[in-house]
């Protein structure tokens, strides 16, 4: 014949209950630090529940839920021990590897669907790509969209902007974006103070990508990949693209149509190595390294001239700043006459934003104003003053990015 429960042993599961509970949620999302406090709240239910079973001898099964209790204990010293919460993490997270990927960033949006991109990849990696429809949403609709088993595995599905390639026993994701490709364009450009850059970045409007989606077995150098990314980015080039990126690299190129051919060829290191136009540094005008290099280049402004009258140089340039509008670039300037202060030559750089002016177009700037100048003699510059400057600058924010 059983006791009555005591007015402590009430209150002890009363207690006991809702904290239980908690632990068990917490273990239950895997927090490391629930272990303690639930091995402790079950030892005090097993304390109890021994205390039953000795107060208690004709009850059949009295030692049962100590025995159990125990058990749960146990198990959840061991279960959630710091070790192995960390091997079970670390089984469901994903390998710490670089994303391969290219990524073209456009003037304006474009519209790419699973037919005109099958399309390119026939023309990049060859053979035939079968277009797999997604499902439908109604009831009579298959759950799920198979790949084509005409023994290639080579098939195009989804629809923008996330598009799927399968080639190569690989899968590629091709992203077709109508959103700039950098949520916060103003803080990239400030930090890499590339005047040209912050202009891509201004306009742009749109971005194409190709991603490798890696296999987690899959020991195969990330430039293994590269080539075949790089034959179907310059089947989705054109007129519309500003600059091609490299996310796992961070390096970046304005786009020319020569980089096509580079890309086919799958030399993905050569579209980055050699830049399409000269980067354009911005640089504070109070800057003391470009105020010493502009105060060599007037101290010795006299040489430059006597080189230029004697014809004996070749390659006579000046760097002045140019004003249209409201704008003003320092920009190079291809030097065809000197008239006592004002000095008349074509552009020697692509301005990046001076209105009509372009390449080789004609200018004249005062000499007063000519923060740098270069000529050759036998193919040996003198000048330069601001080379070596603008070189540590671009070392600085490099090391700091």
């Amino acid at each position: 014949m059983g006791t009555t429960p005591t007015l402590w042993e009430g209150t002890l599961h009363l207690a006991i209950a809702p904290m239980a509970m908690l632990f068990a949620v917490a273990l239950w999302f895997c927090v490391g630090a629930a272990r303690i406090p639930a091995c402790a709240a079950a030892a005090l239910l097993a304390a109890d529940a021994v205390w039953h079973a000795a107060t208690q001898p004709g009850v059949r099964w009295q030692w049962l839920p100590a025995v159990v209790l125990a058990l749960i204990i146990w198990d959840i010293w061991q279960l959630f021990s710091p070790s192995r919460l960390s091997a079970e993490r670390s089984r469901f997270q994903a390998p710490d590897r670089p994303l391969i990927s290219l990524v073209l960033l456009l003037r304006r949006p474009r519209h790419l669907d699973a037919s005109t991109l099958a399309r390119y990849c026939e023309t990049a990696w060859g053979g035939r790509f079968e277009v797999v429809a997604e499902p439908q949403s109604d009831a009579a609709a298959p759950a799920s969209a198979e790949p084509p088993k005409d023994g290639t595995g080579q098939f195009v599905t989804g629809k923008p902007p996330l598009l799927i390639a399968a080639a190569a026993r690989r899968l590629h994701l091709v992203h077709c974006s109508d959103r700039p490709y950098f949520e916060d364009p103003t803080a990239i450009s400030d930090k890499a103070g590339e005047a040209r850059l912050r202009k891509v970045l201004e306009e742009n409007r749109g971005w194409l990508a190709v991603d490798l989606v890696q296999r987690e077995e899959e020991n195969v150098l990330p430039e293994a990949h590269y080539p075949r990314l790089a034959r179907l980015v310059a089947e989705l080039a054109g007129p519309d693209c500003q600059a091609i990126y490299q996310p796992s690299e961070c390096r970046f190129n304005h786009w020319d149509d020569a980089l096509e051919a580079k890309l086919r060829q799958g030399d993905v290191k050569g579209v980055f190595t050699d830049l399409v136009v000269p980067p354009v540094v911005e640089v504070g005008e109070e800057d003391p390294r470009m105020v010493e290099a502009s105060s060599q280049a007037r101290a010795r402004w006299n040489e430059f001239v006597e080189a230029f009258t004697s014809g004996n140089a070749q390659h006579c340039a000046v760097k002045a700043p140019v004003t249209v509008g409201s704008r003003t670039e320092f920009i190079w300037i291809t030097v065809e006459s000197i008239e006592e202060s004002l000095i008349t030559g074509r552009l020697g750089n692509e301005p990046i934003d001076l209105g009509d002016l372009k390449l080789d177009s004609r200018v004249t700037v005062d000499t007063a104003v000519v923060a740098d100048w270069v000529f050759f003699q036998d193919e040996q510059p003198t000048g330069l003053f601001s080379l070596k400057a603008l070189s540590e600058i671009q070392q600085e924010r490099q090391s700091k990015n």
